[in-house]
């Protein structure tokens, strides 16, 4: 099988850092100040400047170098472990994530709870010294 090259193989690099990022193509086409139709293009095989590549690699924080490697269709190193990760880790990662915000959020209103009885029976005492 003939390795992959051109803006395809780009586009699958840039595409599994998206889904890494859990970032739309319009993100990232504001961030890296690129035309709406890049994406489209390297997907579906066009070529790729290397001033636009550059502005795609800084903005996903890649190396210009992974991403001219995998135009000219050879292995990068430092891509080797980007395989997607599993859709079962990222929803893992994502329920610990909102199990922690869940309890600062307890935190937050046990407090308010506190400081309540705290002011109510501030009060009461100041009620109660007239």
């Amino acid at each position: 099988m003939e390795k992959e090259a051109g803006g395809r193989a780009v586009a699958r690099i840039v595409d599994a850092r998206l889904d890494a990022l859990d970032w739309t193509d319009s993100e990232l086409v504001q961030r890296a100040d690129i035309h709406k139709n890049t994406l489209t293009n390297w997907r579906t095989g066009r070529g790729a400047s290397l001033e636009v590549m550059s502005r795609v690699a800084t903005a996903l924080n890649l190396s210009l170098s992974a991403l001219c490697d995998a135009y000219q269709g050879r292995d990068a190193p430092e891509m080797a472990g980007m395989a997607a990760e599993p859709l079962q880790a990222v929803l893992d990662r994502q329920a610990r994530a909102i199990e922690d915000l869940t309890d600062q959020v307890a935190a937050v209103v046990a407090g308010q709870d506190d400081l309540a009885a705290f002011l109510r029976a501030e009060l009461a005492a100041d009620d109660r010294a007239r």
